[in-house]
């Protein structure tokens, strides 16, 4: 554009800024989405914020390599290991270039809070400032996102409300971008739908008590990846509890990270010992009420006449475990059986039961050696069936 004002950013800022005056103006309440492009690529901005950012100043992350000599992260599409450009000043340009986007972006979001300090609506305004997702920047060797490693999903999450909550506060509370819907809700004084799985965080954010228990999801689709080249809709989902981060990648070996012990996450503990039990709940969870178009989960049912679960055979099971619930609810199931070769299971109890299939890999990568890490055949079921009652 001839006029930096005329950039994308610059007239959303300024467009944003014209619709606070005519509310204050009319003195009406209003609700305002604000949709900023930066920092996302491509990392493009005026040169009085390139200007600002020295390209020397900036190191490469020591995770930069990570892949590099081992082969592609079979769980992470190919596309994603851009790696670092050929000359090391070029990838120094690049972080330079980022980082003039976030400032260009810092700028635009003090336009808007200004305006609403110069209306007088500042200290009545609730502001959420957040995103979609992070950007790798050459963590892990990859660039962008569409994996589950914390340089994609966790996000910023930044909450005014100068009338009600404490300023320049830190809440280390698992939430996720399902929880704004509530949380608005609860703020309006509007009855929250019931079909809405986020919380409301006013509570948490007037007390400044942590969440504790909390189950955070996160879900991606995607293609081109190194052992499954012919599949264009591979899904994926991470679920974090605590310190440890679980991903299933369909038809591609598990990740479970201690991020607490290992926050970078550049070791893989699911074939560690001593995390069975972990893998094991977390693997359920992340399953039992996942479900979307074309995949289907394993069909079970209960033979009444003699108790008896039944279910057809997942295509890549080395066994099967048993979940139960007197609810139908997957956060009260308990593991009732395990290491089941068969496809039936006596039960007894009155409840919910959930059938869930450990896959058996037989592809290696060159990333994990001889370790088997994706299904030969790929399949478009699910190693889960869906809660089958007993009453």
């Amino acid at each position: 554009v001839e006029n930096d004002e005329d950039n994308f950013d610059m007239v959303v800022a300024r467009k944003a800024v014209e619709f606070i005056e005519e509310s204050a103006e009319e003195e009406t309440p209003f609700f305002l989405y604000v949709g900023f492009e930066k920092p996302h690529a491509p990392f493009t901005t005026t040169q009085t914020y390139l200007d600002m950012h020295n390209p020397s100043d900036f190191q490469l992350p020591d995770s930069y390599d990570a892949w590099y000599g081992r082969g592609k992260f079979p769980w992470v599409p190919n596309w994603v290991h851009s790696g670092i450009p050929r000359e090391e000043e070029n990838a120094q340009n690049v972080m330079a270039a980022y980082h003039a986007c976030v400032t260009e972006m810092d700028d635009m979001v003090g336009r808007v809070v200004q305006a609403l300090k110069d209306q007088g609506v500042y200290e009545n305004t609730l502001i959420i400032y957040t995103t979609d997702h992070g950007e790798h920047l050459f963590e892990h060797g990859l660039r962008g996102k569409h994996c589950m490693y914390d340089d994609a999903v966790n996000v910023p999450f930044i909450i005014s409300f100068p009338r009600l909550f404490e300023r320049n506060t830190v809440n280390n509370s698992l939430v996720s971008l399902i929880d704004i819907y509530p949380t608005l809700c609860e703020l309006a004084g509007v009855e929250q739908p019931d079909h809405l799985q986020g919380v409301s965080l006013v509570e948490t954010l007037t007390s400044g008590i942590d969440i504790e228990d909390r189950y955070i999801f996160s879900e991606f689709r995607g293609a081109d990846y190194q052992l499954l080249p012919q599949i264009k809709d591979v899904p994926s989902r991470m679920i974090r509890q605590g310190n440890f981060k679980f991903v299933y990648t369909h038809g591609i070996i598990h990740q479970l990270y201690d991020l607490e012990q290992d926050p970078d996450e550049l070791h893989n503990l699911i074939l560690e010992e001593g995390y069975e039990d972990i893998i094991q709940d977390l693997f359920f969870l992340t399953m039992a009420d996942w479900r979307f178009q074309e995949y289907r989960p394993i069909n079970a049912s209960i033979i009444k006449r003699n108790s008896i679960l039944k279910w057809e055979s997942f295509d890549h099971a080395i066994r099967y475990s048993i979940y139960f619930s007197p609810e139908n609810d997957q956060y009260q199931a308990e593991m009732i059986a395990d290491h089941i070769e068969g496809n039936t299971f006596e039960v007894e109890n009155e409840g919910f039961y959930w059938v869930l299939a450990h896959p058996e890999y037989s592809l290696p990568s060159p990333y994990m050696g001889d370790t088997p890490v994706a299904f030969d055949q790929y399949t478009f079921q699910l190693p889960i069936s869906d809660p089958v009652q007993l009453d």
